[in-house]
């Protein structure tokens, strides 16, 4: 159930970053608060979720049993270097894409913001593609697919739509999307290099939709539909090309530190 403020209060809450990902202290900053304020309410932390380098997300409850989501930017010091700013930036970036993208469906409600480096957002009863243990519906994918297309007609390419643990399947069977820390906003007119990486941008959340559709319910893709989800851009060959070797060593590091 949700209430009209936006928060769940469903009685097994679960879904969203809901398996831990908490990596070594020296690998995150300062996890999420104990508590916060909001609407006068205080909301205490029932789970800590997700933590890395740059953000901690955790699970939070009112004393009705409402549950919403805080995201928290670090911004304490690194090595010595002075992080704040960048904290309480991505934080202010993130906090624009959420209120543009108010008014879309499939894209949580921001609830408010805590100091100037975490926001508070709706959270949805369901659970993340990473997770997922049974099939999504048949529509599925096809309500995805027009989800990022109505991003992209209001001007915002997703980009992190590879990362299945960012696509929402809520338990009212429809799509959702969190996390816009790397998103990208189109540019000005007059911004021709920056508009044509936009729209190869746009076209590469449409190829990851289809590559997800693959990989969770291949069954349901024509032909055609499964041959296009193997095309990918010039852009995309490139980065992997790069890519795939930083991310085997970053995963070969993790694995000895214990994040993963």
């Amino acid at each position: 159930m949700t209430h009209s403020d936006g928060t769940s209060a469903s009685p097994a809450a679960k879904g969203q970053y809901d398996v831990a990902r908490l990596p070594p202290r020296m690998l995150r900053g300062r996890l999420c608060p104990e508590s916060f304020d909001l609407g006068g309410v205080t909301w205490r932390l029932e789970k800590d979720l997700k933590a890395d380098f740059f953000a901690a997300t955790g699970r939070y409850v009112a004393p009705d049993g409402r549950r919403a989501c805080l995201k928290h930017y670090h911004t304490e010091p690194f090595m010595g270097i002075l992080l704040g700013w960048a904290g309480r930036l991505m934080c202010r970036r993130e906090v624009g894409f959420y209120r543009l993208l108010a008014r879309v469906p499939g894209i949580p409600r921001l609830l408010g913001r805590r100091g100037t480096s975490a926001f508070i957002h709706q959270w949805i009863d369901g659970t993340d593609l990473l997770d997922r243990s049974d099939r999504v519906p048949d529509d599925f994918f096809d309500r995805l697919d027009r989800l990022v297309r109505d991003l992209h007609a209001r001007g915002v390419a997703y980009v992190d739509m590879n990362k299945p643990d960012n696509v929402l399947a809520g338990d009212d069977g429809r799509p959702y999307l969190v996390d816009f820390q790397i998103s990208l906003r189109r540019p000005a007119r007059w911004n021709l290099p920056g508009r044509w990486l936009f729209a190869v941008l746009c076209r590469e959340d449409l190829y990851h939709v289809r590559k997800l559709k693959r990989k969770f319910r291949r069954d349901l893709m024509s032909e055609a539909e499964l041959a296009a989800s193997y095309e990918r851009s010039g852009l995309l060959s490139v980065h992997r090309v790069f890519a795939h070797p930083f991310q085997r060593l970053r995963r070969w590091v993790l694995e000895r530190l214990g994040a993963r």
